[in-house]
């Protein structure tokens, strides 16, 4: 693993700062700020310099519990605002709605990421079964991306594992048990819903179709003939 800080000249006479990455086996670049004439040139390689340090720190601290100083100031909704912004699967949605419950129940907007504690997961855990007005599948599907999101900033060193490791989902809970029951339709009782009359045709042909392929409705609604 290694960082190096390279310059490269640019037409109008300036330079851009950019890093190149060796980590385990791959290079990269990350391209940083330009400098321009009349730029402090001093303080442009110093605060590039700092950069550099920064991101040799955070990938020397990969899988440790260690945890850099600069990341302690970052605080939870700045965390998760860039983690939305880069996130690009198809579960954005629940993604949002579990950020945005966590939110609601610490009420702490401004702590720092890395003051979270296994009290608060342990907290938003029983909140999301018996406090958020949420039913169905619904509070275990918001868990499980709470903890991926939790196992993402883990990775990137802004906090530590023990703070979510021991807590689990507690399906011995009556709630969270009740919840998670699947009510599942017979053949025989999906032939009855087909024959009773539907107001919108649209929807009843959705519903079967969701019986049939096994998907949901976020799920099939982006299909295209």
């Amino acid at each position: 693993m290694g960082i190096k800080l390279n310059t490269r000249k640019l037409a109008d006479g300036g330079i851009r700062y950019y890093l190149t990455i060796w980590n385990n086996g791959v290079r990269s670049y990350e391209w940083l700020h330009t400098v321009k004439k009349g730029d402090d040139k001093n303080q442009s390689k110093k605060l590039a310099e700092i950069i550099r340090a920064q991101r040799e720190l955070e990938i020397n601290s990969e899988g440790t519990n260690y945890v850099p100083k600069h990341k302690k100031k970052i605080t939870l909704s700045q965390y998760f605002d860039n983690y939305i912004n880069n996130y690009k699967q198809k579960d954005i949605r629940t993604i949002k709605g579990t950020l945005t419950k966590f939110k609601d129940y610490l009420k702490k907007p401004k702590l720092p990421i890395s003051s979270l504690n296994e009290l608060h997961v342990e907290g938003y855990r029983h909140y999301l079964v018996h406090d958020a007005g949420l039913k169905g599948e619904t509070p275990y599907s918001y868990w499980r991306r709470f903890k991926k999101v939790l196992i993402h900033a883990e990775k990137e060193s802004y906090i530590k594992e023990s703070i979510y490791k021991k807590v689990k989902w507690n399906s011995k809970d009556k709630k969270a048990e009740s919840t998670l029951t699947k009510q599942v339709l017979t053949e025989d009782e999906i032939a009855v819903l087909k024959a009773v009359p539907c107001g919108n045709a649209e929807v009843k042909r959705a519903f079967l179709f969701a019986c049939y392929s096994g998907l949901g409705y976020a799920e099939f609604k982006t299909l295209t003939w």
